[in-house]
C-alpha cells in the first residue's frame, strides 16, 4: 500500500476496525456528520478566529465580540444549512472567551500544522496543534501544547491521551533542542483543563512504536485483503455496520420486529445518550451559574422528543431479546427506569411551557436580589 501519511484519526480509525478503515479511507463510504463533528468544527473556527482578533488588536481578552464571530463563522461556511447549531457553539465560544487570556509573548504558534516521520519505511505522521506557548512551572520553562475539546463532556478518554502524545512527540522530533515539552486537553465547554504531562524520552519511544505497530497492522490487511472487524461503540456510526457480520453477531438472531443493525444501533445510541444527558447538565450549570437565563428552544425542541421515543423503543426491544444482552453493554431495567421517568417529565416539560429555558442562575439571582 506504501501508507504516505498518517493523522490521529486515521490511525485511531485501524486501531479500533480495521473493517471501517477499509470501508470509510480506501473505499471512500461516507461517514454520516453527526451534530457533535459538526459543533466541534464551528466551535474551533470560532475560536480560531477570535484568538487572531485579540492577536490582530494586541488585546488580552474581548468576550464581547464572540456572538460577531459566530455569525461571520455561521454566515460564511458552506456546511451549514440551517442555525440548529447556534446556541451550542455560541455557548462553547463565549465560555472560552469568558476565561481565556491572549498572551502573545508567550504564543510559540497558534493551529500548528505538524509533519514528521514515524521511522525509515513509515509513513508521515501528520495533524494541527490547537496552540504552542511558552509555560513555566517551579522546574523552569517549558513548552505547552494545548489540544481543544468542544464536546460536552470533560472526560480525558485513552484516545484523547495517545492523541497528545502523538504530538509531543511530533514537537520533540521536529525541535529536538526543546527538551521539556508539556500536553494536555482543555474542555472548552466546562473550562476544565487536565494537568501537564510531559513528554519524556520513555513516552517518544512508546508512541512511535505503538504508531509503527498500527501502521504494520494497516499493510497487512492491505497485503492480505483481509481486515478484521472489532465491534465497539463505533458501530454506531460506522457506514457499513447494516452488513457487518462481527457487530451483528453480538444481537441474539429471531427478533423480527427491528433488523440487527437498528437494535445494536439503539442500544448503542441509548447508552450514549444515557451518559450525554448527565455531561450536558454538569457542563451547563457554571455557564449558567454565571451568565443566567440561557434560550435551550433550539437545542431542547430537538433532543427532549427524542429521548422520550429512543426509550420508548429501546423498552420494546429489550422485552424483545430479553435479560441476556442487557449485561453485555452494562444497562439493566433500573437504569431504563430511570431515563423513561427522565424522559416523561421532560416531554411534559416541554408540553407546558412550549418554549424551555434555563432560570437565572444563582450567582445573577443573588446579586439582583431575585428569588
Amino acid at each position: 500500500m506504501a501508507l504516505k501519511f498518517a493523522s490521529h484519526s486515521t490511525m485511531e480509525m485501524a486501531d479500533s476496525c480495521l473493517s471501517r478503515y477499509r470501508a470509510v479511507k480506501i473505499e471512500k463510504v461516507a461517514e454520516p456528520e453527526s451534530r457533535a463533528l459538526i459543533e466541534g468544527i464551528l466551535t474551533h473556527d470560532v475560536i480560531s478566529e477570535y484568538r487572531e482578533h485579540l492577536n490582530d488588536t494586541g488585546q488580552e481578552s474581548e468576550p464581547e465580540i464572540v456572538p460577531e464571530i459566530v455569525h461571520h463563522v455561521f454566515s460564511t461556511n458552506p456546511r451549514i444549512q440551517s442555525t440548529d447549531y447556534f446556541d451550542g457553539v455560541t455557548i462553547a465560544a463565549r465560555t472560552y472567551a469568558k476565561y481565556y487570556r491572549h498572551k502573545a509573548e508567550s504564543i510559540v504558534e497558534l493551529e500548528m500544522h505538524v509533519e514528521v516521520s514515524l521511522g525509515q519505511g513509515y509513513p508521515t505522521f501528520t495533524g494541527y496543534i490547537d496552540s504552542v506557548t511558552r509555560e513555566e512551572d517551579d522546574d523552569g520553562p517549558f513548552i505547552g501544547i494545548e489540544d481543544l475539546k468542544a464536546g460536552w463532556g470533560a472526560n480525558q478518554t485513552d484516545a484523547h491521551i495517545a492523541q497528545l502524545d502523538r504530538y509531543g512527540t511530533a514537537f520533540r522530533l521536529l525541535f529536538p533542542d526543546e527538551k521539556r515539552v508539556a500536553v494536555r486537553n482543555h474542555f472548552v465547554r466546562s473550562n476544565v483543563k487536565t494537568e501537564w504531562k510531559f513528554i519524556d524520552d520513555w513516552t517518544m519511544t512508546h508512541t512511535l512504536s505503538r504508531a509503527q505497530s498500527i501502521v504494520d497492522r494497516m499493510e497487512e490487511a492491505y497485503r492480505t485483503k483481509s481486515y478484521p472487524a472489532r465491534p465497539g461503540d463505533h458501530c454506531s456510526y460506522c457506514p457499513i455496520s447494516a452488513r457487518c457480520a462481527e457487530a451483528n453477531a453480538l444481537v441474539p438472531n429471531g427478533h423480527k420486529a427491528l433488523t440487527v443493525d437498528q437494535a445494536q444501533g439503539d442500544i448503542r445510541r441509548f447508552v450514549i445518550l444515557e451518559a450525554a444527558l448527565k455531561t450536558v447538565r454538569a457542563s451547563l450549570k457554571g455557564y449558567v451559574d454565571a451568565n443566567g437565563t440561557v434560550d435551550f428552544d433550539g437545542i431542547a425542541a430537538e433532543y427532549r422528543p427524542q429521548v422520550s421515543t429512543t426509550v420508548e423503543d429501546i423498552k420494546a426491544l429489550y422485552e424483545r431479546i430479553g435479560d441476556d444482552l442487557w449485561p453485555m453493554i452494562g444497562v439493566d431495567k433500573r437504569k431504563l427506569a430511570k431515563l423513561e421517568n427522565d424522559s416523561r417529565l421532560a416531554g411534559l416539560w416541554i408540553e407546558q411551557t412550549k418554549k424551555p429555558i434555563f432560570k437565572v442562575g444563582k450567582a445573577r439571582a443573588e446579586a439582583e436580589g431575585d428569588e
